[in-house]
Order: C-alpha cells, then sequence, then structure tokens
C-alpha cells in the first residue's frame, strides 16, 4: 500500500509524460519532455487558485485522497468492494465539483463526467462478481480480497474473457478525458488543478491494476505477461483515441459501454452455469 502511494504518481506522470510525447511524434509536432507533467504539477502546486473558494479545494483534495485510498487498498490485497466503493465517491466529489461551478462549460463536462463514471463503475462491479465466482469455482470458497485472488495459482482471464475484453475496450476506448483540461473556471486553477491531475495519476495505475490481476497466475512468467499487456494496452489506447471526434464522444461512450455489458453478461452466464 505504501509502496503504491508513493510510487504511483512517479509511473502515473511518467506514463502521462510519454503519452504526450508519443502523440506530438506521431503528429509531427516539437516534443516536449517525458518529465514535463512533473514540472507542470510543482509549478500549480505553487500556484494558488485564482478563486479562493474553500470547497472547490475540499473537492480537489477529496477526489485525490479518495483515488489514492482506493488505489492503496487495492495494490494492499484488501476487497475489492472496499476500492470500487472509494473510487466512486471520488467520483461524485467530481460531479459534485462540476455541479457547483460556475464554468459554462460545467454542464457539458457534468453530463460526461457522469456517463464515465456510471459505465465504468458498472464494469468495476461485474469485474469483481466474475472475480468472485472464479475463485469460488476453483477453490469452492468465495473472495472479492485482491491477495486471496492473486494467491490461488490460476489465470482468472482464462475464465473471464468476456469480462477481459469489455473491461480493455473501456480501457482503450473510452479514457477519462477531465473537464479541467477544457474549463477555464477560476476555481479550477493553481494547486486544485494539480491535486485532480495528481488523482488521474493514481486512477490511471489502479485501472491498470485490475489488468494485471486479470493476466496474473503467481509466476513470474503471468506477472511479465501482465505488465506486457498493461502496456500494449496504453499504446493502443493512444493509437485509437486520437483521431475520435469529441463531438461523438458521449454517443460513443453508451456504445462501448452496452457492448462491453454484453460481454460481460454472457460470460457471467457461463460461469454460473
Amino acid at each position: 500500500m505504501i509502496g503504491y502511494l508513493l510510487l504511483a504518481p512517479l509511473l502515473g506522470g511518467l506514463l502521462t509524460g510519454l503519452e504526450g510525447w508519443l502523440k506530438a511524434r506521431l503528429q509531427g509536432r516539437r516534443r516536449s519532455s517525458i518529465l514535463q507533467p512533473f514540472q507542470d504539477i510543482i509549478l500549480l502546486f505553487k500556484m494558488s487558485p485564482i478563486q479562493a473558494r474553500g470547497k472547490f479545494t475540499f473537492y480537489a483534495v477529496g477526489f485525490f485522497i479518495g483515488v489514492a485510498l482506493s488505489g492503496g487498498l487495492f495494490f494492499g490485497g484488501e476487497s475489492i468492494t472496499l476500492v470500487i466503493l472509494l473510487w466512486a465517491v471520488a467520483g461524485f466529489i467530481n460531479i459534485l465539483a462540476l455541479y457547483n461551478s460556475q464554468s459554462s462549460y460545467s454542464k457539458y463536462a457534468l453530463e460526461k463526467e457522469a456517463i464515465w463514471i456510471g459505465i465504468h463503475l458498472t464494469i468495476f462491479m461485474f469485474t469483481a462478481i466474475g472475480l468472485f465466482l472464479v475463485t469460488a469455482h476453483n477453490t469452492g470458497e468465495g473472495s472479492f480480497h485482491v491477495y486471496y485472488i492473486l494467491s490461488q495459482g490460476y489465470v482468472p482471464a482464462c475464465q473471464l474473457p468476456g469480462i477481459l475484453i469489455g473491461f480493455i475496450a473501456l480501457l482503450v476506448l473510452a479514457p477519462r478525458r477531465c473537464f479541467l483540461e477544457h474549463t477555464v473556471a477560476a476555481e479550477y486553477s493553481g494547486r486544485n488543478l494539480a491535486f485532480f491531475e495528481v488523482g488521474r495519476w493514481y486512477e490511471n495505475i489502479l485501472l491498470f491494476g485490475f489488468v494485471f490481476i486479470l493476466h496474473y497466475g503467481g509466476t513470474v512468467l503471468t506477472a511479465v505477461i501482465s505488465v506486457i499487456v498493461c502496456l500494449l494496452i496504453f499504446l493502443l489506447r493512444l493509437l485509437l483515441t486520437s483521431p475520435l471526434s469529441k463531438k461523438y464522444e458521449a454517443t460513443f461512450y453508451y456504445v462501448i459501454g452496452l457492448i462491453s455489458l454484453i460481454m460481460i453478461f454472457i460470460n457471467l452466464v457461463v460461469l454460473v452455469k
């Protein structure tokens, strides 16, 4: 858990910097340093919000703490249900911040954020159920605890192909596009923006953590395979999301969410039988 709290923002910042570097290279633009996100965050933490509204500082810090704790519990081997609950609370704080924002962009951003959180929360819940059923099928005793799932010596993805496809589809085709990238509301400036951005880094590592446990089978080989799959998802997301039109982004979320839910439902029905 402590390792996640310390290393996740470093890895998340490097992934963000690498993503920006690769996008610039693919589009023929001037490439910034991979370490640029860390420089930006340091500058933001030194800045105060343009408008000192205490509740938005609470929202920013609340989102940061909620995501950090949920990921810490996940990598600490605790129950996935508690992880999902804390992650959902962090997402709800995001929605509250948008609801109370005075930005002209907030209504549109609120719709996108609610759709994104709703779809991912549903997929998370079904993934947790699938992992519980797999442990029950293989050991006779189901469990939501990450450490129990990892210690059984089997690869859950072999029995959860539908859930795996649905989960990867969300990660690749529906990544979080934070409203903070578009709004110019004063309350989301300075250190408030920095807390939200670092929270997104924590969240990104948590999402890839789910992919890791779906492929991990208790051996070094499966651990290497899990890391490779995570990297492939990262690169595939980079290639596929860049040309997508944001005009139809909300509709696109609905389609991907529906397809993912169908795949997951079929997988769970087969597994229960």
